[in-house]
């Protein structure tokens, strides 16, 4: 009599891939700078600057001056308590790129509650919708701003 032959399972178990790690994002591609884009920074601290300019993808430019032939991706904007945001907000949009965003970086007091809801409504009349927030630091919180589409 001839032995039986164990059978196989009709799926062979194929190893395991080790599991890719997360690439941690960059400060720049966290605020949403990608490959070719132009960054401005205005009223922003120089070590916020050499952090950004360090971190930057390739072919992207980071300038601290807005010139009338510059037409940003991304406007990081640094405001205080004496800050206009009509006039600031008015002036952001019209130099942005159409699907550009804005860093709006404020003080993170507890009195700055009223001073946030002052921008919010500024740049929502100027065409801007909230998004997400994020620290900019001990001692200020950034709130990305959009376009409506």
């Amino acid at each position: 009599m001839a032995a039986k032959k164990k059978s196989q399972s009709p799926k062979a178990s194929k190893p395991k891939r080790p599991a890719k790690a997360a690439v941690p994002k960059t400060f720049a591609g966290q605020l949403g700078v990608k490959e070719g884009h132009l960054v401005i920074c205005l009223h922003c601290k120089e070590q916020f600057f050499a952090k950004l300019r360090s971190q930057m993808p390739r072919y992207a430019r980071a300038f601290q001056v807005v010139g009338e032939d510059k037409v940003p991706d991304v406007i990081v904007r640094f405001f205080n308590e004496q800050a206009d945001f009509e006039s600031s907000f008015r002036w952001l949009t019209k130099r942005l790129a159409p699907d550009g965003i804005i860093w709006a970086v404020l003080p993170k007091k507890t009195h700055t509650r009223n001073l946030r809801k002052e921008m919010l409504a500024a740049a929502k009349r100027e065409g801007m919708i909230e998004g997400k927030k994020m620290e900019f630091g001990l001692t200020e919180m950034g709130i990305l701003l959009r376009r409506k589409k």
